[in-house]
């Protein structure tokens, strides 16, 4: 491995990942390739997973750029989180569910400006605690995370709500067209991630965040709407629970998870990245995860409603346009009571994740810890002003938008 003379601190990978990366170059047309390697990714910004970016190049100027993510390598995290299950989902979403989406996308002839895209994935490493996935480094071509501790502004949104609304048409489509291979692919993300090492951890959380309501009525309605937030956490999580209507879900879309394309600060593209939560759900879970914990009370009173209808707009055309009837794929009546009943999920989504997602660089948790040590003393750092701000104004949009 060759390094770049300006790097001051070499990244030293294992051989397995120089392997690949020199594999992945001669399938590219790159020979003897030298490697620049660095990190990918700040403290904070990705939590199951350490990012490297790689430039492999020949001494002809020919190049490939990749991101590569590797599992971490924490004990403790592994005993409280299913790691091993999260890199699966995300190698049989590269490897095999994104193709089969493009398949279909190609065999339709669906316009680039109209599609659900994703970064080009190349190889993966499936062995336990040693997994590595290598995709494409959008960077290269101009996009960029979004500043997490801010909320999505209009445009962003909007974006976002059209992507997910193109990938769930896709979904539908797919189900519609080619119902056995559609069967085969989603009963590979059907099953839910094992948590229970983290229920105590949750409603910790729960308890912590309620007790930040500064309305007093608020605060007695989220406590009872979530009197036992493990298991309405686990019912959202049931497929049984919005069959047929279930579709390929994203799983964890929050800010760090989109990459945005700019050309003079307009806003282009957006790519979805991190497909390690993938799954079989109603669409409404995509929404709401991302509703509650990417936008504030601020944003949301000018664009809820006109999010969701520019959702729903976004899906039928791409079902129309993929020869679907949006009436059958997923009828208006039916999105609107999902919205209803599922839309709590993004409750008890921004309950766990805002204190995580909005704390300062380096307050971000160690995770190497075990449940035990996860302590109010803990969550009391993560819960600052601006923090308690935004869950008082996600608790009380659930109270007056009448979602619980």
């Amino acid at each position: 491995m060759s390094m770049d003379e300006s790097t001051e601190t070499p990244i030293v990978l294992r051989d397995e990942i120089i392997e690949t990366i020199h594999r992945i170059s001669i399938n590219e047309k790159i020979e003897d390739a030298i490697l620049d390697i660095s990190e990918a990714s700040a403290k904070g910004d990705n939590y199951m997973g350490k990012l490297y970016r790689v430039k492999a190049s020949d001494k002809h100027g020919k190049s490939i750029n990749l991101i590569v993510k590797c599992s971490p390598e924490l004990k403790m995290l592994r005993q409280t989180f299913p790691v091993d299950f999260f890199y699966e989902r995300e190698i049989i979403a590269y490897s095999e569910i994104l193709p089969a989406l493009d398949a279909l996308q190609d065999e339709l002839s669906i316009p680039q400006k109209d599609r659900f895209r994703h970064a080009k994935y190349y190889e993966s490493i499936d062995e336990v605690e040693k997994e590595c996935i290598f995709i494409g480094d959008l960077a290269v071509d101009g996009y960029k995370l979004y500043n997490r501790h801010k909320p999505f502004d209009k445009q962003h949104l909007q974006l976002v709500m059209k992507t997910l609304a193109r990938l769930h048409a896709t979904s539908h489509a797919m189900k519609k067209i080619n119902p056995e291979l559609y069967e085969k692919l989603t009963q590979k993300i059907t099953k839910p991630a094992n948590f229970e090492a983290g229920e105590a951890m949750m409603e910790m959380g729960k308890n912590k965040c309620v007790s930040v309501m500064e309305d007093t009525e608020t605060r007695k309605i989220i406590e009872n709407a979530l009197k036992n937030t493990a298991q309405t956490y686990k019912r959202f999580l049931d497929p049984e629970t919005t069959s047929p209507y279930n579709v390929i879900c994203h799983g964890d879309s929050w800010i760090n998870n989109f990459l945005f394309k700019y050309e003079d600060d307009k806003l282009l593209d957006l790519i979805f990245i991190d497909w390690q939560v993938i799954r079989f759900l109603s669409p409404i879970t995509d929404i709401a995860y991302m509703m509650f914990v990417s936008t504030d009370q601020q944003i949301r009173s000018d664009c809820y409603t006109r999010s969701l209808d520019l959702y729903y707009e976004t899906l039928s055309t791409n079902l129309t346009m993929m020869g679907c009837k949006p009436s059958e794929c997923y009828p208006r009546e039916v999105f609107e009571d999902q919205i209803k009943s599922t839309m709590p999920f993004g409750l008890i989504s921004s309950m766990m994740l805002l204190p995580i997602i909005l704390c300062e660089k380096d307050d971000v948790p160690e995770m190497d810890i075990s449940p035990e040590d996860y302590n109010e003393d803990n969550l009391d750092k993560l819960l600052t002003d601006y923090c308690r701000e935004r869950m008082n104004g996600v608790a009380k949009d659930f109270v007056s938008y009448g979602l619980i």
